[in-house]
């Protein structure tokens, strides 16, 4: 909206804009139209981090329902990695700018990553993360509820992760797997190439499980000796 400045008679009169939503008033047009448009962007980009905050739950869970070997996890990450860039950037929210978001959005691309020498451990260490419905026990002698001693591990793959940006990353980047049933412990990363522990529980990946029910099936009736790949 604009207005005219009030002003004394025979004083000339001043044309600003003030935005209805901030209050701000404007004495150039352009600048007004920018204010706008960074605004909009603004709002837009809070929409979609709400919209994200309603849906992640839900998406996540269906990930790890559907997918059933770190290839297709690996291919699920690449199809969807807006959805994990938006995670790490609202982990961020109170110290990144909505500004540098947006930007974030539109520049920071997954160029590759890998789920290597993946490995099953029957008690994957649960001190610094844990199943979605488990429990850390970082110093292995913790207590439940109702006294008795806390799980010291559960069953897992354990593996490491590698992964590489096009655009420097603005925040840490373990911070994208954050709640997602993929659990990153020690790594660190540099030019834009990253690469972390990780370990995916069992009990969070039911798609992963039921193919490896159906592999240890297939070498129990068989001499032959299957891979996942044989089962797919």
């Amino acid at each position: 909206m604009f207005a005219r400045a009030k002003s004394p008679r025979n004083m000339p009169q001043i044309l600003v804009w003030k935005c209805p939503y901030t209050g701000t008033i404007f004495e150039n047009r352009d600048k007004y139209a920018k204010h706008l448009r960074a605004l909009r962007n603004q709002r837009a980009f809070e929409r979609k981090i709400s919209q994200a905050n309603r849906d992640r739950n839900k998406f996540f869970e269906g990930m790890r329902a559907t997918v059933q070997t770190f290839k297709q996890l690996e291919q699920f990450i690449i199809n969807n990695w807006e959805q994990f860039l938006t995670n790490g950037l609202n982990k961020n929210s109170a110290r990144i700018s909505s500004a540098a978001k947006i930007e974030a959005l539109s520049t920071i691309k997954l160029k590759s990553i890998r789920f290597c020498n993946m490995h099953w451990n029957p008690c994957a260490s649960n001190t610094h993360s844990c199943p979605i419905d488990g429990v850390i026990n970082w110093s292995r002698t913790s207590k439940m509820s109702d006294g008795t001693p806390a799980p010291v591990g559960y069953p897992g793959w354990q593996g490491r992760l590698k992964f590489e940006l096009t655009e420097n990353n603005i925040v840490s980047g373990s911070d994208f797997f954050d709640k997602t049933g993929i659990n990153t412990g020690t790594g660190s990363g540099a030019s834009n190439k990253y690469e972390y522990d990780v370990t995916l529980f069992d009990d969070d990946w039911p798609a992963m499980i039921s193919l490896q029910h159906k592999l240890r099936m297939a070498n129990v009736l068989s001499d032959d000796k299957f891979t996942v790949s044989d089962l797919m």
